[in-house]
């Protein structure tokens, strides 16, 4: 199995083998020292306005916006994502679509995920009622298992 993920700062995931300050190789101390995890927002189910929408408001906040196909739905949320150490699975995810949206945060911290729901308020969007920040706990879920989570804890607070 994967070596369990470490915690440097609170809401910030990052792995090991992941490069951290202090442990550069040479050819990262020529670049400036960028951020362990990229800031990803995974887009499901999302019409083409509504992606676009969320391009602006991730623009915004300097991440990126990743539009999740059906297709890959049978894959981990940490390689969705793009988290060193998930790899793709082979199979082809052939159930039904997401009954609605949802969002998952990648590599944001309270700071970054205050900053994206300040830039949402601001654009004036329709919130998304299904979303998550990915977790230790969530990484290695699938979309549709995180997705039907989401939905019994909506229900449970509405």
């Amino acid at each position: 199995g994967a070596a369990p993920p470490e915690t440097e700062h609170p809401g910030v995931l990052s792995f090991s083998g992941v490069s951290r300050p202090g442990h550069e190789s040479s050819a990262s101390r020529t670049r400036p020292q960028v951020e362990s995890v990229m800031k990803k927002i995974l887009m499901f189910h999302m019409d083409l306005d509504r992606a676009r929408q969320i391009r602006k408001v991730c623009d915004q906040i300097g991440a990126e916006a990743v539009e999740i196909s059906r297709s890959d739905y049978c894959q981990e949320l940490g390689y969705l994502a793009g988290i060193i150490g998930f790899e793709k699975k082979k199979e082809i995810y052939m159930g039904p679509e997401l009954a609605g949206e949802m969002l998952v945060l990648s590599g944001l911290d309270d700071r970054g995920i205050d900053a994206f729901l300040a830039a949402w308020k601001e654009q004036g969007l329709q919130p998304v009622s299904l979303k998550a920040v990915l977790t230790p706990n969530n990484i290695r879920w699938t979309p549709p298992a995180l997705f039907a989570e989401l939905q019994r804890e909506h229900v449970q607070m509405h």
